[in-house]
C-alpha cells in the first residue's frame, strides 16, 4: 500500500450520511439542519439528488457550499434504489448511515453510534424511531432489548429480519465493509416496496454482529404522498422479487430462518390486503382479486398456510383464495381496530413509564 492510499485511509470519516432527495424541497432543510446539529462531528455527507425538478437541488448544492463535509451528486431520475446504491458507492466514512430527505436524525445520533462502535466494534448498530418530531413516543413495539447480539444471538436477529422487523434500511449504522457495495442493482430498478428488506438481506449475511440501543434517534416523517402508502398493482411484483430473495437467503441461514421468512412474506401480502381494502367501491373487489392471482402465481398463498402466523391472519388468507370479499373486508377492518388500539395502549405506558419510573 503506497504512503498516499495510507493517508487517504487515515483520512476517512467514521460515518457516511447519505441523503437521497427527490423533489423534497419543503422538507430537505430540516433533514440537513439535523445534519449540521450532530455533537459528533468525524462524518462526512453524501447528498445525492435524483432528478428533482422544484429547487431541491438548488438546496442542496447551497448547503454543500458553506459544508466542506458535504457533496452533491446529481443525477437523471432513476429511483430511491439506485440513488441509495450510488451514494453509497460514493462514500468513504469506515460505517454508513441512512438519513430519508423528509426525516431528521437526534443531535446526538451519530454520538451514540460511536460511542456504541467504539464498546462493542458491532457491525451493525440500531436505534429507535419516533413519529414526533422532538423525538418522543418511541416506536416498533416488540423491539429487541438494548445490548450486543453475536454468535447465536446475532442469527436470532436474522430470524427477526426474515420475519420482516426492523428491516428499513434508515435507523442503522452499518459497516460499510459489510455492504455489497459493487454488486449491479440496476435489474431491480424499479423495486420500491420492499427495496430496504431487498438490500438489508446480504448485510445481515456478512455481518456478524448488531447492537441495538434503546436510544430514539431518528424521526420518521409520515409522508401520505409516498409510493408506498397505497395500493397499486405493481407492489405485488416487487413483493415477488424481494420475497424470492428473502427465501434464498433465510434457506442459507437455517432452518429456524427459513420459517420466520414464510411469516415475513406473509405479512408483506397481509400488508398489502391491508391497503387494497382502502381502494373505493367498486374497485375494491379488483384489488383484492390482484393480490389473489399474484400469491397464487408465485406460490405465495400456499405458503402462508404454512408459516408461523396468527390464526386471524391465516383466516384472511382463507377468505382471499375463496373470494369471500365482504367477509375479508370485515375482518381486515376488525383487525386494524384491533391494532390502533394496541398501538394507544402501548403509548399510554410508555407515558406512564416516563412519569412514573
Amino acid at each position: 500500500m503506497s504512503a498516499v492510499e495510507v493517508a487517504a485511509i487515515a483520512r476517512r470519516p467514521l460515518f457516511s450520511v447519505i441523503v437521497n432527495a427527490y423533489n423534497v424541497r419543503g422538507y430537505i432543510e430540516d433533514a440537513l439542519a439535523s445534519i449540521k446539529a450532530q455533537t459528533f462531528e468525524d462524518y462526512e455527507v453524501i447528498l445525492v439528488d435524483d432528478g428533482s425538478t422544484d429547487g431541491t437541488v438548488d438546496v442542496l448544492r447551497s448547503f454543500a457550499s458553506s459544508e466542506p463535509r458535504a457533496c452533491v451528486l446529481v443525477r437523471a431520475h432513476q429511483g430511491l434504489l439506485l440513488a441509495r446504491r450510488a451514494g453509497l458507492r460514493a462514500a468513504r466514512g469506515t460505517y454508513v448511515l441512512f438519513l430519508d430527505a423528509d426525516d431528521c436524525l437526534h443531535k446526538r445520533a451519530l454520538q451514540r453510534c460511536a460511542e456504541t462502535i467504539g464498546s462493542t466494534g458491532a457491525d451493525i448498530v440500531m436505534f429507535r424511531y419516533s413519529r414526533e418530531a422532538d423525538f418522543s413516543e418511541g416506536e416498533e413495539t416488540g423491539a429487541p432489548a438494548s445490548g450486543l447480539y453475536r454468535g447465536a444471538a446475532f442469527q436470532e436477529m436474522r430470524e427477526r429480519l426474515c420475519r420482516a422487523r426492523s428491516v428499513s434500511i434508515w435507523g442503522k449504522a452499518f459497516r460499510r465493509s459489510r455492504i455489497d457495495i459493487e454488486d449491479n442493482y440496476a435489474p431491480y430498478a424499479d423495486l420500491v416496496q420492499g427495496e430496504d428488506l431487498f438490500q438489508n438481506l446480504p448485510i445481515f449475511d456478512r455481518a456478524s454482529s448488531l447492537a441495538c440501543l434503546s436510544d430514539v434517534l431518528y424521526f420518521y416523517r409520515a409522508n401520505p404522498a409516498s409510493l408506498t402508502a397505497d395500493f397499486h398493482p405493481g407492489m405485488l411484483d416487487d413483493y415477488a422479487v424481494v420475497c424470492r430473495r428473502l427465501r434464498e437467503y433465510a434457506r442459507s441461514w437455517g432452518a429456524a430462518c427459513g420459517e420466520q421468512a414464510l411469516a415475513g412474506e406473509a405479512g408483506m401480502y397481509r400488508f398489502a390486503l391491508g391497503l387494497a381494502s382502502t381502494v373505493m367501491r367498486p374497485a375494491r373487489a379488483g384489488a383484492f382479486e390482484q393480490v389473489r392471482r399474484a400469491m397464487l402465481r408465485d406460490g405465495a398463498l400456499s405458503r402462508a398456510f404454512e408459516a408461523p402466523i396468527p390464526r386471524h391472519q391465516r383466516l384472511l388468507f382463507s377468505l382471499l383464495l375463496r373470494r369471500r370479499w365482504l367477509l375479508l373486508q370485515l375482518c381486515i377492518s376488525l383487525g386494524g381496530m384491533r391494532y390502533r388500539l394496541a398501538s394507544m395502549l402501548d403509548r399510554q405506558r410508555s407515558s406512564w413509564g416516563r412519569h412514573h419510573g
